[in-house]
């Protein structure tokens, strides 16, 4: 009778009271604890926190299992690479290699293109916050004063320069009144 046909509680009891005596090591144990996750694919390192799953990551490159289950033929493949690496050919080693990971290294540092995300999601933030902004000085903000509009701004500036005020740093300072146009 198999232990994968009790209760998922009633065995990891069972695992860990075996795992206490010494009967199993920690990568057995952890095979049958996760065998319907990660199914025959073999478990070869620590990997992430100990737990038995595959990541591609760059700051933990080797997984804890390999990337592909075994069959017949990689079974086949991995007996003749236990022998001389000269006699296997360069299409042998890109299966080893694939069995063990899902992407190289140079595929893993490759650009994502994801910046193109980033910029969509700034342009459409930036959009709606105009088109808020257009709506609250339609809607909601109160007509400019009539000191705004362009007549009476160049009315003011005629009294500002008739009258002389600012004359170090405003319109004034910018007027030449022996000629009467502006300075050069």
């Amino acid at each position: 009778m198999s232990i994968f046909h009790l209760r998922p509680a009633l065995q990891r009891e069972i695992l860990h009271f075996l795992r206490s005596k010494g009967h199993l090591k920690a990568s057995t144990a952890s095979y049958y604890e996760y065998k319907d996750v990660i199914g025959n694919r073999e478990i070869v390192g620590f990997g992430n926190d100990g737990q038995p799953f595959y990541f591609d990551r760059l700051n933990k490159p080797f997984p804890a299992i390999r990337f592909k289950e075994d069959t017949s033929e990689m079974l086949a493949l991995k007996e003749k690479e236990k022998g001389d690496w000269k006699l296997l050919s360069n299409e042998e080693k890109k299966q080893l290699y694939r069995h063990s990971y899902c992407r190289t290294y140079v595929e893993l540092t490759a650009p994502t293109g994801n910046w193109k995300q980033v910029i969509a999601g700034i342009l459409g933030i930036m959009s709606i916050t105009l088109l808020v902004v257009a709506a609250e000085r339609t809607y909601i903000y109160p007509p400019l004063p009539e000191s705004m509009n362009p007549e009476n701004t160049k009315r003011f500036m005629k009294f500002a320069l008739f009258n002389r005020i600012d004359e170090f740093d405003g319109y004034a300072s910018k007027w030449d009144y022996e000629n009467n146009c502006w300075k050069k």
